[in-house]
């Protein structure tokens, strides 16, 4: 029975306390509505507010477990120039509008609230690739990996847009690697808002072949000797050696390759030329010349 008066004298206190009028600040999440076609919310707009508000204990006990929503419709206030800019007291009149019609709002913490919008925008992007593959001794890729499709298209805020250059896969993963595959990737989707892609899985191929290294003797060319004069190359050949797939073994000659002496290049202290390749063949890879000098003498 004392518990009973007890809880009831518990439940008439808790009434007439909290059924008095009281002046609180409250704050409140902000939701934006009806935003133009084609734009969206920039980044650092407000999405919480302050304000005091006049109201009973019952209303301020009811924030406190669940906080309002502000839901603010930028139709209403759009006009030809940007940011979208709401007073004070339009923001009083949209807060007191979702809240109950007995409560004072006062003492807004925004001023004025200034709303930037960005446009959404396309881009045309490439495909990078990211790999982390081991071959088999002996084996290598034969070109860059393969991607289907090359590009993809990226919408989303002007501003993102802009610094975007290019996306990337998840990374290709392989050990050991000595035969050509194939398969699907996902891109690295960026976490930001607002952001979407045309595509989110792509194909890949990889060709694979065994490699082996093959040495031939070039003959060198000078470039830009001045008329009259003669010289003679020591040596008038260069050895040059490359890897190369072991089926275009015999398909690679002398003639795929070119390597000149510019005479202007030329160290006249120490009376060399510089050999540089001007062609090379699009089937080698690692491509060397075995002298980086070539002595040469002048005759009159």
């Amino acid at each position: 029975m004392a518990l009973f008066f007890l809880f009831v004298t518990f439940f008439i206190w808790f009434l007439s306390k909290f059924s008095k009028d009281f002046t609180a600040t409250v704050e409140a999440s902000v939701n934006y509505i009806n935003l133009p076609i084609n734009t969206v919310l920039a980044a650092n707009n407000i999405d919480k507010v302050t304000f005091d508000l006049n109201s009973s204990g019952f209303d301020f006990l009811l924030y406190k477990f669940k906080k309002p929503v502000i839901t603010i419709n930028i139709s209403n206030y759009l006009k030809d120039e940007m940011p979208v800019s709401i007073s004070n007291n339009d923001l009083i009149k949209v807060i007191t509008s979702e809240l109950k019609s007995n409560i004072a709002v006062k003492n807004v913490s925004i001023n004025e609230l200034n709303l930037n919008l960005d446009t959404i925008v396309s881009k045309e992007m490439p495909l990078k690739t990211v790999s982390d593959i081991t071959f088999k001794n002996g084996f290598k890729a034969v070109k860059e990996i393969a991607l289907d499709p090359k590009t993809i298209i990226v919408s989303g805020p002007s501003k993102v847009m802009d610094s975007m250059t290019n996306v990337l896969t998840k990374p290709i993963k392989y050990e050991l690697l000595n035969s050509p595959v194939s398969g699907e990737i996902e891109i690295e989707a960026i976490k930001i808002n607002n952001v979407t892609y045309s595509k989110r899985t792509i194909t890949y191929s990889i060709m694979v072949e065994e490699f082996t290294q093959k040495t031939l003797i070039i003959p060198i060319t000078i470039e830009n000797l001045p008329l009259g004069t003669n010289i003679k190359l020591i040596p008038e050949v260069i050895s040059i050696t490359f890897d190369v797939s072991v089926s275009k073994f015999n398909s690679v000659s002398e003639k795929d390759f070119t390597v000149i002496c510019d005479f202007n290049n030329r160290n006249i202290e120490e009376n060399y030329l510089i050999p540089e390749f001007d062609k090379k063949s699009v089937l080698v890879q690692n491509v060397l010349l075995q002298n980086n000098k070539i002595e040469y003498l002048i005759f009159k």
